[in-house]
């Protein structure tokens, strides 16, 4: 997840890096458990525990909790940002992935700096974040 920002208006789409989990063929986010498929992001986070989600981010007394995303889901402007989130925090999980995932609907800017595990790491640097899934593949 993101910090969400100001809006997008360079285009109507952005593809960029998405960090997820791989189970059965399908994606799911490492944060709130959603599947990834194409249409429009799911708005009620089922809150479902998943092999070393970072936590369950249903919960408005978690860090993580961010009412604002319910509906949205957010892709890394560069693949190495999302290469970097996972060698700290999932290093050596084989069904941890990246997806390049273009987005719609809504576009916003956002940073992610809440993610980093020191406040010195500048690796998460910006992403954009959007209503609808256009298209996902594995990179």
């Amino acid at each position: 997840m993101c910090n969400i920002l100001n809006e997008y208006k360079e285009k109507d789409t952005f593809t960029g890096y998405k960090v997820a989990e791989k189970r059965d063929s399908k994606y799911y986010s490492i944060v709130t458990g959603i599947e990834y498929k194409p249409g429009p992001v799911e708005g009620i986070i089922n809150g479902k525990p998943i092999s070393k989600s970072l936590h369950n981010s249903s919960d408005p007394n978690n860090y993580f909790y961010l009412a604002s995303y319910f509906g949205r889901t957010s892709v890394y402007k560069n693949k190495y940002a999302a290469d970097d989130f996972i060698d700290i925090y999932f290093r050596g999980l084989s069904n941890v992935i990246v997806l390049k995932m273009k987005l719609s609907g809504d576009l916003r800017h956002g940073d992610v700096n809440k993610l980093t595990k020191e406040t010195s790491l500048d690796l998460f640097k910006w992403c954009i974040s959007g209503t609808n899934i256009v298209s996902l593949e594995e990179c």
